[in-house]
C-alpha cells in the first residue's frame, strides 16, 4: 500500500496569497527511519511550532506524530494544521478503488436545505472539527460520506443517508443526509462560524425510488437538532502520543 501526496497550501489569515509548502513540509508516508512499525500505511507529520493537527475522519493530534490508516478504498485524507495561521494539505492513500467523496458548492446549496448558522466559542478550529466528527459518528451513528475543504477555505462534512422517523406519514419512508460547513476563523476571531444543512428524501412503501423533499417544515427541526448538539457538545480532549 503506497501513499502519494497531493498539493498543500498555506493560507495566511491576514489575507496574503496562499503559500505552497515544500515537499519536506507536507504530511507524508512514514519511512523505516521513523521507527514506526505498521501493517498498513502510516501518515507522519512534523509541525513543532503548530498547536494541533486535524486529520479527516480520524481526529485531532499533537503537532508532531504519526497515525496508522488502512482504508479499503483509495482515500484522500485532508490534514489541517493550526498555528498562528491555518494551512492544509492532502494525502492520498491507495487502498483499492478510488473514492473522491467531493460535492461542489452548487450541489450543497441547492440540495441541502434549511441552513442554520451558529457560532462555537472557546474552542480551537481543529478541536471543533473533531467535535463535528465525534457528534456525527459517535453520537448520531452517522457514516461520513465526504470530508473535504472547499477552495474558499470552508471545511465540509457530508453524511451518508440514514433512516429517520416518518412520524404520522405511515405510508412513506424518510432518510436524511447532513452537511456541516465550518468556516476558517478570521484573524483575531475567537469564534468558529459554521452552518448545518440537510437533504431529506422520501419514498412510498411500495416503491424503490427516492424523491428529494423540498418542504422546509420537514427540514427545520432536523437541522435544528444537529445545530443544538454541536453548540452544546463538550470539546473532546486532544490526543497525546
Amino acid at each position: 500500500m503506497k501513499i502519494s501526496l497531493a498539493s498543500a497550501s498555506l493560507l495566511i489569515l491576514a489575507g496574503l496569497a496562499p503559500i505552497r509548502l515544500s515537499a519536506q513540509e507536507q504530511p507524508r508516508q512514514c519511512s523505516p527511519g521513523d521507527g514506526v512499525a505498521s501493517a498498513g500505511s502510516t501518515i507522519c507529520w512534523n509541525y513543532p511550532q503548530a498547536r494541533s493537527v486535524y486529520i479527516s475522519g480520524i481526529g485531532v493530534f499533537p503537532p508532531v506524530g504519526a497515525v496508522n490508516v488502512n482504508p479499503a478504498t483509495q482515500t484522500v485524507y485532508t490534514v489541517i494544521v493550526e498555528s498562528q495561521a491555518i494551512f492544509s494539505g492532502t494525502v492520498v492513500v491507495h487502498g483499492g478503488a478510488s473514492r473522491s467523496g467531493r460535492i461542489d458548492l452548487t450541489t450543497l446549496e441547492s440540495e441541502y436545505l434549511s441552513p442554520l448558522r451558529g457560532r462555537a466559542r472557546g474552542t480551537s478550529y481543529t478541536t471543533f472539527l473533531e467535535r463535528v466528527l465525534t457528534t456525527l459518528q459517535s453520537e448520531m451513528r452517522a457514516s461520513i460520506d465526504a470530508e473535504f475543504e472547499l477552495p474558499r477555505g470552508t471545511y465540509v462534512f457530508v453524511t451518508h443517508p440514514r433512516a429517520i422517523d416518518s412520524g404520522e406519514q405511515r405510508n412513506r419512508s424518510f432518510r436524511v443526509s447532513y452537511a456541516v460547513l465550518v468556516d476558517r476563523p478570521s484573524a483575531g476571531s475567537a469564534d468558529i462560524v459554521f452552518s448545518v444543512r440537510a437533504r431529506i428524501e422520501f419514498r412510498r412503501r411500495s416503491e424503490e425510488t427516492w424523491y428529494r423533499a423540498s418542504c422546509c417544515e420537514i427540514h427545520h427541526p432536523i437541522v435544528d437538532g444537529l445545530m443544538r448538539r454541536l453548540q452544546n457538545a463538550v470539546p473532546p480532549r486532544e490526543r497525546r502520543n
